[in-house]
Formats: structure tokens, sequence, C-alpha cells
């Protein structure tokens, strides 16, 4: 399992949470919590996750970067990688 933590998680169903650590196995996100304190093996990635469904039922976890905090969008330079 891998940890990664961001200053936003965007989750479909709750909209955009502020420093969020999400927890991945094989490609899909198993849980989020709130980051409140560092913890070890948690990889920061600047800019913001978003949890996009893969059409089986599962939130598969999309790192973007750079990203407009102020106006909640891409901007022409965000690029997408999904996270493992």
């Amino acid at each position: 399992m891998r940890r990664y933590a961001s200053h936003y998680l965007i989750h479909p169903s709750l909209g955009m949470l502020k420093q969020q650590i999400v927890e991945v196995e094989q490609g899909v996100a198993v849980c989020h919590y709130p980051l409140t304190e560092e913890l070890e093996n948690v990889e920061w990635v600047p800019g913001v996750i978003t949890l996009e469904p893969d059409g089986q039922g599962r939130l598969c976890p999309v790192w973007m970067y750079p990203y407009d905090f102020t106006n909640q969008r891409t901007v022409a330079e965000t690029q997408r990688r999904r996270l493992p």
C-alpha cells in the first residue's frame, strides 16, 4: 500500500477536502483521511488528487499539477498522472 498527501483531494461525492492522505492499493483508493500530523511512508504531492470512478465502482487517484486553487480548476499547463 502507498500513501499520498496533497493540498486538496477532490472526492466525487464529498467535494474538495483540504490536506488529505489517500491510501492506494494497485491503483485504487482504499481510504482517505485528514493529514493532521507527519506520518511515515507518506509521499507529498503538490496540487490536487482527484478520485475518479473507473466504471467498476472503484475510485482511482489522479494527481493534477499545477492547479488553480483560487478558481478551483485546471490550467493550460496542468498535467494529470494516475497514481500507482
